[in-house]
């Protein structure tokens, strides 16, 4: 007998799968919420942009490793005391994962915060073209 599954159920599994491919590919969110990342290059550098209005700064860490770039902090929520009617905003801690498209020279990089959003440049690692290394060539026996 055939197993049949309707095609809502196959939509559902397809788009977590997809999900799961993209978050590999790009950048990995985890914690308490997902901020909006946008990763681009220039000829020189990777920047990455990070939305984060009303995060502190001074709760941000970012660090390079290799190809991947971490960012974490915590977005505070509101005071309490106010009762809401509707809540669509994220608060909480974060940890987020970017796979960087190139190797880059992390320690010379820079990162600012500024109208909440979060901009991290790191200059991309250059890779010299191979210099020729003449070899003498001695005459006689060796």
């Amino acid at each position: 007998m055939k197993r049949r599954v309707s095609f809502g159920v196959e939509l559902v599994h397809f788009r977590r799968q997809l999900r799961e491919v993209l978050e590999q590919v790009a950048a990995v969110p985890t914690g308490g919420f997902y901020p909006l990342v946008d990763v681009a290059a220039t000829d020189h550098e990777i920047v990455v942009r990070v939305d984060l209005p009303g995060a502190e700064p001074s709760s941000l860490k970012v660090e390079v490793a290799g190809k991947e770039l971490k960012i974490s902090g915590e977005k505070p929520a509101p005071a309490p005391g106010r009762r809401y009617f509707q809540v669509e905003r994220s608060y909480g801690p974060f940890l987020l994962e970017v796979a960087l498209p190139e190797k880059v020279q992390g320690q010379k990089g820079r990162a600012s915060f500024k109208s909440g959003v979060l901009e991290v440049r790191l200059p991309k690692e250059q890779e010299l073209p191979p210099q020729p290394i003449p070899i003498p060539v001695q005459t006689g026996e060796p």
